[in-house]
């Protein structure tokens, strides 16, 4: 008797059986119509079996998706998945998954968590890490959330700002400049280094800035 034929009742009874996520995946993924019924089940699923077995984070869909590149729509299903747990772990996901979208420079991801998630407690050196690594559209993104401090000082004490001009990225140095507010010591210590790296591109941005501020 094909699979598709049984009542939907005996067939949910059946994917309930199923503890191996690789085995779910595979049934799951037979044709269109389980597909549709039942993908949004294997990230419940996943949730569950991570906490009982307390796996490591990068083990949850939403971390491994933001982590590894994987597609929007199966992020946005893994986090209505968590949204429905009230786990402890389940409550951290969303930070990690964060991390993981600002390393990776994955704005659309970034996006999502700001607007249906609580980012409340996300490390407010999210901006400097996004501007490390040269994700401009993830700072921008960051900026015009409105939630991180921009001066904040991360590693070697530097802010976003400084961070940018120490690793060249001019665009990021544009978005940065537009959207903080820099004093007279932090306007000469930014000058100094853009002059140091022979950044002229960067100092000439600095000093327009500063000429209409």
């Amino acid at each position: 008797m094909p699979l598709l034929s049984l009542p939907n009742e005996l067939i949910e009874s059946i994917i309930t059986l199923l503890w191996e996520e690789s085995d779910l995946n595979a049934l799951v993924q037979t044709n269109r119509e389980l597909y549709s019924m039942f993908n949004t089940y294997l990230y419940s699923h996943n949730i569950r079996r991570c906490e009982l077995y307390e796996l490591p984070y990068p083990r949850y869909a939403l971390v491994w998706i933001a982590q590894n590149e994987g597609p929007l729509t199966a992020f946005e299903m893994a986090l209505d998945a968590k949204k429905q747990s009230s786990s402890e772990a389940a409550m951290h996901l969303g930070h990690k998954a964060f991390e993981q979208a600002v390393f990776n420079g994955r704005a659309d991801l970034i996006r999502l968590l700001l607007s249906e998630d609580d980012c409340s407690g996300v490390h407010p050196n999210s901006v400097n890490e996004a501007v490390i690594r040269g994700h401009e559209e993830v700072v921008r993104v960051l900026v015009a959330s409105g939630v991180f401090d921009l001066n904040w000082p991360g590693r070697y004490q530097r802010t976003p700002l400084f961070q940018a001009i120490c690793h060249g990225h001019v665009e990021i140095v544009r978005i940065l400049v537009a959207a903080v507010n820099i004093n007279q010591q932090m306007w000469i210590a930014a000058l100094t280094k853009a002059a140091e790296n022979r950044d002229h591109e960067i100092v000439q941005l600095l000093l327009v800035a500063k000429a209409a501020k």
